[in-house]
C-alpha cells in the first residue's frame, strides 16, 4: 500500500528474503543471520552487505560470511568497485574480514565476478554463484571459490 515503494525494491527484498530462507535451510544451525539493518555499520564496508552469516561455535581460524547480491548486467566497474570496497577494508580494519558471498543473478555477472576476484590474494575468500543455482539446488554445492578458480574446469562446493 505504500506507493513510494518500486516494484523493483519489493522484487530485490523478495529476492533476498528467498535467499535468507534458502541459507538458513543449507546451514542449519551452524550460523546466525542477520540482514543489513541488524548490522553494525563500523564493522562492514558500506553500502552495507544484504547479510552477514554469523558463525555460532567459530573458531579463531573460521571466519563468518558476508552477502551481496548483483542484478543482472551490473556494469564491471561496479563489481571492480565493490570488490575494491571489501580489499580496502580488510586493509584498514581492525576486525577481522569475513569470507564474501556473491550471488550474480545471470552467468555473465558470475563469470565477471569469477574472473575479477580470481586475482585478489587476501586473507579472506570469495565464493560466487548463481541465484538460480542456489535456489534450485538441494546439496548445497553451488559456490565457486575464487582461489581455486579454473576457467576449463569449474568445481561448485558446499559452504562449511
Amino acid at each position: 500500500k505504500n506507493k513510494s515503494m518500486s516494484e523493483e525494491y519489493i522484487d530485490k527484498c523478495l529476492s533476498v528474503f528467498k535467499i535468507y530462507l534458502k541459507l538458513m535451510k543449507q546451514l542449519g544451525n551452524k550460523f546466525n543471520l542477520h540482514t543489513k539493518w541488524e548490522l553494525d555499520r563500523e564493522l562492514f564496508p558500506r553500502p552495507l552487505p544484504e547479510l552477514w552469516l554469523e558463525r555460532k561455535d567459530a573458531s579463531e581460524d573460521e571466519l563468518d560470511y558476508v552477502v551481496d547480491i548483483f542484478a543482472p548486467f551490473t556494469p564491471t566497474w561496479l563489481l571492480r568497485r565493490r570488490i575494491r570496497q571489501y580489499e580496502d577494508f580488510s586493509d584498514e580494519s581492525d576486525y577481522a574480514t569475513e569470507h564474501v558471498l556473491f550471488i550474480a543473478q545471470n552467468d555473465s555477472t558470475e563469470r565477471r565476478l569469477l574472473s575479477l576476484t580470481s586475482e585478489a590474494y587476501l586473507d579472506f575468500n570469495f565464493f560466487i554463484t548463481q541465484q538460480e543455482l542456489l535456489l534450485n539446488s538441494d546439496d548445497g554445492k553451488v559456490w565457486i571459490g575464487s582461489e581455486e578458480y579454473d576457467e576449463e574446469e569449474i568445481e561448485r562446493v558446499k559452504l562449511s
